[in-house]
């Protein structure tokens, strides 16, 4: 019945909302944790309306574009001080994952009205980075994987409807970036002492981020990593409380 069904719909709408929060945690996301999620979320993506599906691809662009975590404990180091995969690389390539399954799925009458909402995380992943920019092992994956992802909907939506979604795209996002470049300087024209500050702090997090660097690499060759992880989670603690009070 009509009623048995939309009910049916919702729970696995249901499901499908709590398999993709599973994949917001940078430190708990495993690959095999994800590899099952995935196959959740596609089996859900395929059974549901067009609604559901906008709602969980939505839902999924905005942990894509969720920021690299910084900090030591973004380096997902194991305390045996062996490297274990980051939490955003599995989480990144899991969501291009879902998208090339259910684009390869659906109809791509049913797929292009979705498609602005999946290009801005995939052009992110695979635009040209500055020269001055350190490739690493997890960029240059997501960056393969988005290419591929970018070749199937250019072939399941035909050239022309995706070369115009993915001009829109790249032009928006563009638009954006010179909108905030303009804002900040702007600022140095308004408010120049707090364009200074501004400054001021950036640099600081820099020479803070080589210092823990080095700091990390120095524990793991010695040994100490669990003795220096320790130290930095009760800083942390320390400091939430103090901001709470």
């Amino acid at each position: 019945s009509p009623s048995s069904s939309s009910s049916s719909s919702t729970d696995l709408l249901n499901v499908g909302n709590a398999c993709t929060r599973c994949l917001s945690s940078d430190h708990l996301i495993t690959a095999d944790l994800a590899t099952q999620i995935g196959k959740n979320v596609i089996f859900v993506m395929t059974h549901v309306d067009v609604k559901g599906v906008e709602t969980l691809l939505r839902y999924l662009a905005k942990l894509a574009k969720k920021p690299r975590p910084k900090g030591p404990a973004a380096r997902q180091l194991l305390l045996s001080g062996e490297r274990k995969e980051e939490g955003w690389v599995i989480r990144r390539r899991c969501i291009f994952q879902i998208w090339g399954a259910v684009a390869s799925a659906l109809d791509p009458e049913r797929m292009r009205p979705l498609i602005p909402i999946i290009l801005p995380a995939v052009y992110l992943a695979t635009e040209k980075k500055n020269p001055g920019t350190r490739p690493d092992e997890g960029t240059e994956q997501l960056k393969e994987l988005g290419s591929q992802l970018l070749d199937l909907l250019q072939v399941r939506l035909g050239h022309q409807y995706f070369a115009e979604a993915f001009n829109q795209v790249r032009t928006e996002i563009a638009a954006k970036r010179a909108q905030r470049s303009a804002r900040r300087k702007m600022q140095k024209v308004q408010d120049p002492m707090q364009a200074a500050k501004r400054k001021m702090a950036s640099q600081q997090n820099k020479v803070k981020a080589k210092r823990r660097k080095k700091e990390l690499q120095k524990a793991i060759r010695t040994g100490e990593l669990a003795m220096v992880m320790e130290k930095k989670v009760r800083v942390s603690k320390k400091n939430k409380r103090r901001r709470s009070s």
